[in-house]
């Protein structure tokens, strides 16, 4: 305002502005008199605004230009708030979004909740610890009775802002100047304890529409009538908030885990209005305690982790997954005592029986040292890894974990309660199975088993597939291991698989685990040594290891006919060992302090006493691809009756699914002939061509070449003849009673009576004398192996089943 006249003393007129007429005021209306006064160098007027409506008004006095530029307006403040009604006081969502708005550039607003909430819970709700000035946190600190920062609560914060003269006095917000006066998102101050109502409300301070989140968390449940009014003008706005008890549940998918020590445990958690929880595996009886966060991920409503029981409480950061969600661990998830746990838990707290303790990496020191478990770093718990025996499991909502007075480990507000049994690893047996030719990592077993592609036989066609399943329990979690140091597989080789430097990794890296597997030929040829398999170098295709964790196994997949899958160059008719050996030291135990038996690092299998080795063996050989077809005379040729649906059957070492096929072509003065039918190979080796074979434009005495082909390569080629029927007895005394005789004739020819039809052997029966399909001497790979192959294979199904 232009006055340069005025002086103290001087009345003026307060006077409302009627009109204007260009840059002056016309008319007015006089309202009150106000004395000019003196505040320090400056003159002032003061008066009262409640009482004027909202327009435009001037001060007349002498000196004082009547013009629109020294006029000012008054305006009537709006106040608009929006607040969620619902919050709970124990439990997400505890927090609820605040959002101010005014016609008012700056202000400042009372809170108050109608004397419900004292001035402290208000300032808890309306400031989170972490946005307050790291001035007061440190000056809090600096006392002794709070040796970690963590543990500073918005308690502490507002007794040292009240005790310490960091408060608004007088009335006078101008009076909180210091840079840490005001707190959180909606710059809260608090007022001296001596001004009227301070223990009843707080101070957002010069306000310009702010918005944020308020916590509820730890208020007693009621409905609380929040207010805001502003200081220094009649708006006020308020909102009801019903505060109410968390229904958060949760439930475990078991009561109890059963699994082999050293392999993997998997665990679901159902949760009930929230996303997120804490887990305390293990207690002071096992004695074991780690303490876990796990957050549904992907909205499922569950979390389901696995527990790598060779890793876990050793510090490994694969001791724990979730492929979905996310599972924390205070023993994996952490770098050590300098380092930092994840945000998920950092809110974690330890507490005796009557007061709060810590949090961090100090307060679960403490509490495994509580519990009596170890007296030194929690990562020091196990002498080895987690043994046989009970582990119980609990969930819980609150990060609050405690020590009875009894020094029993306590869950606030424990929800669900469940056990992992551990029992003592099983090495059961070892068997070999055969699959048709292809990469070794293209197809799982319980794939090849679904296709009908898998057989068990201990001789293996070379190219084909050998796949060796050894029934074994206590090897997952250490396998895992050595493909996280190996290739950095972990968790994804449990679906995926391992390549076989994982596998080789475990055998030879890491001796001190106890674990030994080998295939090596039982001779070798002149100076060189025995082929073996060769882990270290085969690549996935040649090569591939896939874990059955359900079952307990663990399946090798090998592609025999790839040179690099071994040290050596196999040849037909080479017989192997196939052994895989769980190893112990003779006097000492596992220790994890020595990577192997104690204080030598030597093996020892961390889940068995001194000097109980345990091994399972078998045997397989390798055999050329062969084929033998049924129905030949003294001189091997096949024979084939010209009929309209004839079978074209006998043995092959080649494996069952394979892609075989039987070329037919005529030939001499035969009439041009060529068709190639399918071939369907059983589990005993038996096979037959899928549909019977129009030979109907033949004749007797025609003659035809049979190439019988695997993947599109002729194994072997043998000469047929066509007659009017085949006569069993004739084909036995022809071979010397060595044949096999399978062709069953759909249409006798007119020249065999129906006592020689009757007679005929049929395509799956066998030899009298031993119950299995004869072979001749000179093709190499048919024997008992194969004649058993069948029953074998009904009993690997049953076992899966």
């Amino acid at each position: 305002m232009d006055d340069t006249d005025s002086t103290a003393g001087e009345t003026l007129e307060l006077r409302a502005v009627d009109s204007y007429s260009g840059s002056g005021i016309e008319s007015s209306t006089f309202l009150e008199e106000v004395v000019v006064e003196t505040d320090g160098d400056d003159l002032v007027a003061t008066f009262a605004t409640d009482d004027l409506e909202p327009g435009s008004y001037f001060l007349r006095g002498d000196g004082i230009p009547e013009t629109r530029q020294n006029s000012f307006e008054v305006s009537e403040q709006t106040l608009d708030v929006e607040l969620d009604r619902e919050v709970t006081v124990d439990g997400p969502p505890s927090t609820t979004e605040l959002d101010i708005e005014s016609n008012r550039d700056v202000y400042s607003l009372n809170v108050t909740a109608g004397g419900d909430l004292d001035a402290e819970t208000l300032f808890a709700i309306f400031v989170d610890v972490d946005d307050v000035d790291p001035a007061v946190i440190d000056a809090i600190a600096a006392d002794d009775a709070y040796p970690d920062a963590k543990a500073i609560d918005s308690t502490d914060v507002f007794e040292y802002l009240r005790e310490n003269g960091h408060a608004v006095e007088d009335g006078h917000l101008d009076a909180a100047t210091s840079p840490w006066d005001t707190h959180g998102a909606f710059d809260v101050a608090i007022y001296d304890d001596e001004q009227t109502g301070a223990d009843e409300k707080i101070v957002l301070v010069d306000s310009m529409d702010p918005a944020g989140e308020i916590d509820f968390a730890g208020v007693d449940e009621d409905e609380y009538d929040i207010a805001f009014e502003s200081v220094d003008s009649s708006a006020t706005a308020s909102k009801t908030v019903t505060a109410s008890e968390y229904a958060v549940d949760a439930s475990f998918d078991a009561g109890v885990y059963t699994e082999s020590a050293g392999d993997i445990v998997e665990v679901t958690v159902e949760l009930e209005e929230t996303d997120h929880a804490y887990v305390q595996f293990g207690d002071e009886d096992a004695p074991f305690v780690d303490v876990l966060y796990i957050e549904d991920d992907d909205g499922s409503g569950d979390v389901t982790f696995m527990i790598n029981t060779r890793l876990a409480g050793t510090g490994h950061d694969a001791a724990y997954a979730a492929t979905d969600d996310v599972v924390e661990s205070m023993t994996s998830s952490y770098d050590g005592p300098t380092g930092n746990f994840p945000t998920e838990l950092r809110t974690v707290r330890f507490s005796d029986a009557d007061a709060f303790v810590n949090d961090g990496w100090a307060g679960f020191d403490w509490y495994v040292s509580e519990l009596g478990i170890t007296d030194g770093d929690p990562l020091g718990q196990l002498d080895r890894p987690l043994q046989p025996t009970e582990y119980p499991i609990a969930v819980t909502s609150s990060p609050e974990f405690s020590v009875s007075e009894t020094d029993e480990s306590e869950l606030e507000g424990e929800l669900a309660r469940a056990t992992i049994a551990l029992h003592e690893p099983e090495l059961d047996s070892i068997r070999t199975f055969v699959a048709p030719a292809g990469d070794a990592d293209a197809d799982d077993p319980e794939a090849l088993r679904e296709a009908g592609s898998l057989s068990e036989r201990t001789e293996i066609a070379i190219d084909d597939r050998l796949i060796i399943d050894a029934e074994a329990t206590g090897l997952h979690g250490a396998l895992m291991a050595a493909s996280v140091r190996e290739s950095g597989t972990g968790w994804d080789g449990l679906e995926d698989g391992y390549g076989s430097e994982d596998l080789h990794e475990l055998i030879d890296g890491m001796t001190g685990e106890g674990i030994d597997f080998e295939v090596v030929a039982e001779s070798g040829v002149g100076n060189q040594d025995p082929v073996t398999l060769d882990l270290a170098n085969a690549a996935d295709e040649d090569v591939f290891v896939f874990p059955d964790t359900d079952d307990g196994g663990l399946y090798i997949v090998v592609d025999t006919g790839s040179n690099s899958a071994w040290d050596g160059t196999p040849t037909p008719d080479d017989d192997f060992t196939v052994e895989l050996a769980y190893e112990t030291h003779e006097d000492e135990r596992y220790s994890l302090a020595a990577d192997g038996a104690k204080g030598s690092g030597d093996p020892a299998y961390p889940y068995f006493g001194p000097g109980s080795d345990r091994a399972v063996t078998t045997a397989m050989t390798l055999v050329e691809p062969a084929v033998e077809f049924d129905n030949r005379d003294a001189s091997g040729t096949v024979r084939l009756e010209a009929d309209e649906q004839v079978a074209i059957t006998g043995e092959t070492t080649v494996a069952p699914g394979s892609d075989v096929s039987i070329r037919v072509t005529s030939v001499g003065e035969a009439a041009s002939f060529r068709t190639s039918p399918t071939v369907e190979i059983d589990a005993s080796g038996r096979f037959s061509t899928s549909e019977p074979v129009d030979f109907s434009a033949l004749q007797a005495g025609d003659h035809a070449d049979l190439e019988y082909r695997v993947d599109g390569h002729t194994i072997t080629t043998v000469t047929g003849t066509f007659v009017e029927a085949v006569d069993a007895d004739d084909d036995a005394s022809d071979r010397g009673g060595d044949a096999t005789n399978n062709s069953t004739p759909e249409h006798a020819d007119d020249g065999t009576d129906a006592d020689e039809l009757e007679n005929s052997t049929k395509p799956d029966e066998t030899d009298e004398t031993d119950g299995s399909p004869s072979s001749d001497d000179g093709t190499p790979g048919f024997g008992i192996g194969i004649a058993l192959g069948s029953l074998l294979a009904v009993a690997l199904l049953a076992r899966r089943r």
